[in-house]
């Protein structure tokens, strides 16, 4: 579908039957509903959601910016973010989300570039069932990837219901940061990320903690060590400002003890 402006959804349209292509910007208005159902999709040029966007047993990439101030709702399928997503208000003031069914399988939302949720409507999220990924998109030589989270960080704080991070907080059944990816998160106080399953491109705990290192920003990311028992229920500090990735619950050992000597002088760097 090619045009000379952008193509404009005030009702309702489904992409299916076969492949397609969308080489025009998109913007889907509020109130109305854009699908793309059991096929595969490109979207070349920038996508503005306000309204409600559905992907359905579909395989979808987005070639330029995706902001999303509606709802994208993925049922369940494989969207590819290749210049990045961005969570915004829309014209009201209420702010988008994603949410998936945890029950009808797993979700992909995979990022080549930035992933801004600085705004989100905490209460109809839901990525519990869904896997976010961090890779190098076409244009993304560095693996550099400015991640900007509202997530709300609860520490280890809990009720009868588990762990306070773990509810209506923005979180995900998996994260995957993939060899030679770079986190450059926000510098705004109490914001975390909370994931059951962390997963990195590769085992061994010296070459986490030396991508860690990489790592920059304030967001503080938790894991559950029951998901992830090669993580050792270690602690890894970025390598600037004073985020980092910690078990849900946090052993009172704070650094890697398997390597405790890249460790201590990791640490010692951090503290001179």
């Amino acid at each position: 579908i090619a045009g000379s402006g952008p193509l404009i959804n005030n009702g309702t349209m489904t992409f299916t039957g076969g492949n397609s292509t969308i080489s025009s910007p998109v913007e889907n208005k509020a109130g109305n509903t854009l699908e793309v159902r059991g096929n595969v999709a490109v979207f070349q040029g920038a996508v503005v959601n306000r309204g409600n966007f559905k992907t359905t047993a579909a395989n979808v990439v987005f070639q330029s910016l995706v902001s999303n101030a509606g709802t994208f709702y993925s049922d369940p399928s494989l969207q590819d973010f290749q210049a990045g997503f961005h969570n915004i208000d829309n014209n009201d003031g209420t702010p988008g989300f994603i949410t998936t069914d945890p029950d009808e399988g797993i979700d992909r939302f995979r990022t080549g570039a930035d992933f801004h949720i600085s705004t989100a409507n905490f209460e109809l999220w839901n990525t519990t069932g869904a896997r976010l990924e961090f890779y190098k998109g076409p244009g993304n030589t560095t693996g550099v990837h400015s991640l900007i989270y509202a997530g709300l960080d609860y520490g280890l704080a809990s009720d009868s219901n588990g762990y306070l991070g773990f509810q209506k907080n923005l979180s995900w059944a998996e994260v995957l940061i993939e060899t030679g990816n770079i986190l450059a998160t926000g510098t705004e106080d109490g914001r975390a990320l909370y994931t059951e399953k962390l997963i990195f491109g590769s085992t061994n705990l010296a070459d986490i903690l030396a991508q860690v290192e990489n790592f920059s920003g304030d967001l503080k990311i938790y894991y559950d060590p029951a998901d992830n028992p090669y993580l050792q229920e270690q602690t890894f500090l970025f390598g600037e400002g004073e985020g980092y990735i910690a078990p849900v619950p946090e052993p009172s050992a704070m650094l890697l003890a398997g390597i405790g000597a890249i460790a201590l002088s990791f640490r010692r760097r951090r503290q001179a």
